[in-house]
């Protein structure tokens, strides 16, 4: 581009510089060609000054952008990228560090010999054809150093752009798409690099694979983190997560391919064969029964030990705190460098966990020095420093996430903590693991936060959606209906603008808003807006995607709650019979189908196939929500309004009466749910008889209602519609 406009800024310079020498017998031939002559000199000096400038710019506009790529990824002294077979060293790709080996007076490299893995073949045909290529495996599992080996055999001469941190992608994606050159774009931990805003997203992707095998995106990701990150949400909130939808949308897009952490019979044997030349390979071939040995050379099972073993007395208590405060930011989903002033706030709830005081714990400033402490010259529990940041050893995550349980949840004041040091990703991540929880409170004021930070971008930036949508979310799950109408509505305008019609994110509004309008008893508007959105996901991403499957389920329950139970069924069993196909019988989603199947059997009066249903699903959401959590509480209201239809008075009292206790605090005295039990347990207090209790509990009810939903709405409806008869 220089060249081009080097050659024509000489031909018009040329040009120009023989028209004085026309121009004197010009104008002694004709003074109206000498004019004529002067306005094309003008002209053509207009046009120098103007190509002039627009090639200043556009070499400015290069020189920057190439100054940025520079500064956010792994240069060669700064000056210029690197090509594939210039990295050398396999660490600054992320691979572990492995113990060093001294024998005979020789220190050994920094890592061993590359063992040959089952998978080197096929991943290797995949990183030949470019595009976007995953591999997929526990920590240690030797994903880094199976797939720099495979760039290094078949990429060697590519440009290698290896991202600082998530800000640095849009840089990076710019430049493999200007330069025209083979390139390799780098992410290892591809979660540290996803982004809706800021990181990959799947435009980037989608414009990258569209220039063929000249490029390719290889990243890595722990199984651990993939399972997260495509988590609908424990509490099944499958449509309304818009960064996890982005998230899906990228990975969606990958070739995806999987690394076992524990070596395989013919992997043993390549490492066997090899063990003469590395003896740090030797040792990790005796222990190949117990652990992989990329993880064993990686340090993984003594520094888990080493974690594990100093919460006892007199050993590092503190230390083993600040690890595992750094732990749960990553199970939170905050996966950027975390301050020590962050993390010194939050061990302090861990430590005294385990003991406080009683521990004798060591100073703060030995406790960080003990977590960054090298183990056998390979990684430490902790990485970083004051300045950068810390980020904790992931395989420690791995090892808290595989064993996880509905109780093993991040407290929730330590929640309230990380809110203090969140930018508007962290929020999001915030936010949406509150909703997972059912800390709704929490949740609103997390999602507050992020539309208060969002007000520094422009309106209709995507993050200012996001935050928008999620207030609305948050008022969703709250009961605060009319202020998620608001929020939905405002989104769903701009969405539909800003993206189209069609676009998942204005669908996930829509979705959401068709929702709002049943909770409020809209019914045959929500119908409506259903079948729109089920229409539109199906055009754009099938009738068995988990989020047109979605819709089609919540279409259902609009249909029943407007009073046609025949109608809903068919609904609800279509959508099983697909979900136990596509999704398995013993998934989340599918047992909730199953859930509301169950409340029309009971509405039917098929009050033993009902009761079976309920009791299938409240084993299921105990094991996988816990005990207090509002989905939970929702089977045993249903379970409880079962015992009341069947006549058995005293047992629904009972239940109603432990129900309204739990959603009191959980959810709060007006919350609808909370009000939804009151109007029943008022009911069952009638039918047992105790007219004075039952007139106190459901005028209460009323009130609550009319205040919550409205004069109109089925659930003041019902409320004051007790009362009359009792009144009567």
């Amino acid at each position: 581009m220089r060249r081009f406009w080097t050659i024509v800024l000489a031909a018009v310079g040329a040009g120009i510089a023989v028209i004085p020498a026309v121009l004197k017998p010009a104008s002694a031939a004709s003074p109206w060609l000498a004019v004529g002559a002067v306005v094309v000199c003008a002209g053509l000096g207009a046009f120098i000054d103007h190509a002039r400038r627009r090639g200043e710019s556009g070499l400015e506009q290069r020189d920057q952008s190439h100054k940025a790529v520079l500064n956010g990824c792994f240069s060669v002294d700064g000056r210029r990228l690197p090509r594939v077979r210039d990295v050398t060293d396999p660490t600054l790709l992320g691979v572990h560090q492995t113990a060093v080996a001294i024998e005979d007076g020789n220190v050994s490299a920094s890592v061993p010999p590359y063992v040959a893995r089952d998978i080197d073949e096929e991943f290797r045909q995949a990183v030949s054809q470019g595009g976007f290529v995953v591999l997929v495996g526990d920590s240690t599992a030797g994903k880094s150093r199976t797939a720099h080996e495979a760039v290094r055999a078949v990429r060697p001469a590519d440009t290698l752009l290896i991202p600082r941190s998530r800000n640095d992608v849009p840089a990076a994606v710019q430049h493999v798409r200007q330069s025209g050159k083979p390139c390799v774009l780098w992410l290892d931990d591809l979660e540290r690099y996803l982004g809706a805003v800021d990181g990959l997203t799947a435009n980037h992707v989608a414009a990258l694979r569209g220039l063929g095998r000249q490029v390719l995106v290889c990243a890595t990701l722990r199984a651990e983190e993939r399972s997260r990150l495509l988590d609908l949400g424990r509490s099944g909130d499958e449509s309304n997560r818009t960064s996890e939808r982005e998230v899906r949308q990228v990975l969606s897009l990958a070739v995806t391919l999987r690394i076992e952490r524990r070596f395989s019979p013919a992997e043993i044997v390549s490492a066997t064969a090899i063990a003469g030349e590395d003896p740090r390979i030797a040792t990790a071939v005796t222990r190949a029964s117990e652990y992989g040995i990329a993880e064993y050379l990686a340090a993984g099972p003594q520094l888990l030990s080493r974690w594990q073993d100093a919460h006892a007395p007199g050993q590092n208590p503190r230390g083993a705190a600040l690890v595992t405060a750094a732990v749960d930011c990553r199970r939170t989903g905050l996966v950027r460098p975390l301050s020590r002033e962050l993390l010194t706030r939050l061990h302090e709830h861990y430590l005294a966990a385990h003991g406080g005081s009683k521990l004798a714990p060591e100073s703060l400033d030995d406790a960080f020095e003990w977590a960054t402490e090298k183990q056998q010259a390979t990684t430490a529990l902790l990485h970083g420093d004051d300045a950068n940041g810390y980020t904790v050893f992931d395989y420690l995550v791995d090892s808290v996430q595989r064993r996880t349980t509905p109780a093993d949840r991040v407290p929730e004041e330590c929640l309230r903590v990380m809110l203090e040091y969140a930018d508007r990703t962290d929020l999001f991540a915030i936010t949406n693991l509150a909703v997972d929880y059912g800390w709704y409170s929490l949740a609103t004021v997390s999602s507050q936060a992020a539309h208060k930070l969002a007000k520094e971008l422009a309106e209709d930036h995507p993050d200012v959606l996001k935050a928008e949508h999620n207030l609305g979310r948050v008022a969703m799950w709250t009961g605060d209906y009319r202020r998620a109408l608001d929020s939905y509505r405002k989104v769903l305008t701009m969405r539909t603008t800003a993206l189209g019609a069609e676009h998942m994110d204005t669908l996930a509004t829509r979705h959401d808003y068709a929702w709002t309008l049943s909770a409020c008893g809209e019914y045959e508007q929500s119908e409506a807006e259903y079948r729109d959105v089920i229409a539109l996901r199906t055009k754009t991403l099938g009738e068995l995607h988990p989020l047109t499957l979605s819709a089609q389920h919540n279409h259902a329950w609009a249909v029943f709650q407007g009073g046609d139970p025949h109608r809903a069924r068919k609904e609800y069993q279509a959508v099983l019979a697909i979900r136990e196909k596509v999704l398995g019988v013993g998934h989340y989603n599918t047992i909730t189908t199953r859930h509301d199947l169950a409340r029309i059997a009971a509405s039917l009066g098929e009050y033993s196939q009902a009761h079976n249903a309920y009791k299938a699903v409240l084993a299921q959401r105990l094991r996988t929500l816990g005990e207090k959590h509002p989905y939970v509480l929702t089977v045993r209201h249903n379970i409880a309004e079962l015992h009341e239809a069947q006549g058995n008075l005293e047992l629904a009292d009972e239940q109603f009466r432990a129900v309204l206790a739990d959603r009191t605090s959980v959810l709060g005295a007006d919350h609808p749910h909370t009000l939804a039990t009151r109007i029943e347990l008022g009911n069952v207090l009638a039918a047992r008889g105790r007219r004075a209790e039952s007139i106190e509990v459901l005028e209460s009810a009323l009130a609550a209602c009319e205040v919550v939903h409205g004069g109109t709405h089925p659930k003041t409806t019902r409320a004051r519609d007790a009362l009359a008869t009792l009144s009567a």
